[in-house]
């Protein structure tokens, strides 16, 4: 495929590069700012548009209308790159016609993954039914997350958590689970307000209450939310001309009763299963990412970089040690014990995505046997170094000490 990459930071353009052209065999063109984006994504019309929400010189939103309403270009596979994933980003997103929202930095393998399905997904403007229910039962095998939707004025959202649909907001004027129990019970307005106050003034989940008041037991609230929230998917598929957008994302919900897509009345689509080809079975699909699958290593290893791997790995206690590219994610040297790439991206991110709201020096995780530790390097704050160190070595705060002496070249001989 066809994929132009736009992105005001020459390193993460590097690193998409690599990862798009040299692994995934991909044709890939590059732009560094908003205007040169859209001119060349009008004359070269790429299969995919890889845009970074940031990208200088134009507004996000703007750009993406822009090439949605351009005949030539309105069909390309809209992939935003962002540095959060608040409200008003995703919002943002949707509005202007996006297909997906990655998170910085990016695993090598996820962005395949991500510009891989522009060959099998249908195009989201004005989608019909089909293609809403393909794209969901694709966002419900990707585990949790938002599928976000829009159809003119209309907005839903479908909340799903460990692959099942956790809830659903539809805002079509149709009423809220608790007007559909009024109805479905024959209550009356009254005693669905003191069931609300009294929820809210106890801080009792609704369903507890519910259940407290004898109004319905857990089999009947599970089924009467069922029946709801069918109702609400149907009303969604029936929306005309929509765009939609899934957001990976993790949330925790008060009440674990969760649906799947079957038990809300639909059918597995046919495509879901015909995408995967023949000789990947579920045991390789299942397969945890190397760290050559998760990561690009740079090719030319820094001096300052290797020395620096080097003091931390003579710690005491020292496991292993990696040296990461905040904005990219480009592995820039490594010691010691192979890290494991899932642990290593979720501090990396987590780290990321704190830092964006104030100045985080440090950060600090604890297990049964191991200290791990992310520090910004003292020269150079866009480079992060992942530590892990065995507990069994000293107390925490000692660990702490050796590895800032380390950073900084003044470790004391035998500390």
């Amino acid at each position: 495929m066809r994929v132009l990459v736009a992105d005001g930071d020459a390193a993460f353009r590097d690193f998409a590069c690599a990862v798009l052209q040299e692994r995934g065999g991909h044709e890939v063109w590059l732009a560094n700012d908003g205007q040169q984006a859209l001119t060349s994504t009008v004359e070269m019309q790429p299969d995919v548009l890889l845009l970074d929400r940031g990208i200088p010189n134009i507004a996000i939103d703007q750009l993406c209308r822009t090439v949605r309403h351009h005949k030539a270009a309105r069909d390309i596979h809209l992939i935003v790159t962002a540095r959060s994933a608040r409200r008003e980003d995703r919002l943002v997103c949707l509005h202007a016609g996006v297909n997906d929202l990655l998170l910085k930095p990016i695993a090598p393998d996820e962005l395949l993954a991500r510009v891989a399905l522009a060959t099998h997904r249908h195009r989201n403007t004005g989608a019909a039914p089909a293609q809403v229910q393909q794209a969901l039962f694709e966002a419900t095998q990707e585990g949790s997350g938002e599928f976000v939707l829009r159809s003119g004025d209309t907005a839903a959202r479908i909340y799903i958590h460990e692959h099942r649909v956790a809830w659903i907001q539809l805002a079509d004027g149709s009423g809220t689970f608790l007007h559909h129990l009024a109805l479905s019970l024959g209550l009356n307005r009254k005693t669905i307000r003191e069931v609300v106050m009294e929820s809210r003034r106890t801080g009792t989940k609704l369903s507890a209450t519910l259940v407290a008041f004898g109004l319905l037991d857990h089999d009947g609230l599970t089924t009467q939310l069922r029946q709801w929230m069918a109702k609400k998917l149907m009303a969604i598929l029936a929306l005309p001309e929509p765009r939609y957008l899934f957001v990976p994302q993790r949330h925790e919900y008060a009440d674990e009763i969760l649906f799947t897509l079957e038990e809300l009345g639909l059918a597995v689509p046919q495509t879901t299963s015909d995408n995967i080809a023949a000789d990947e079975s579920p045991t390789q699909l299942a397969t945890p990412p190397t760290w050559t699958d998760a990561f690009v290593v740079a090719n030319t290893p820094q001096e300052s970089i290797e020395a620096l791997l080097d003091r931390c790995m003579a710690i005491e206690g020292a496991r292993g040690m990696v040296a990461v590219q905040r904005a990219s994610g480009l592995c820039l040297g490594q010691r010691g014990e192979p890290l494991d790439a899932d642990a290593t991206w979720a501090q990396i991110q987590c780290f990321t995505t704190v830092s964006r709201l104030s100045a985080v020096q440090s950060s600090t995780i604890t297990s049964d046997t191991t200290y791990h530790f992310i520090h910004p390097l003292p020269d150079s704050q866009d480079t992060l170094l992942y530590a892990v160190i065995d507990s069994t070595s000293g107390p925490l705060a000692m660990a702490q000490i050796r590895l800032r002496q380390a950073m900084l070249g003044t470790a004391p001989q035998g500390l």
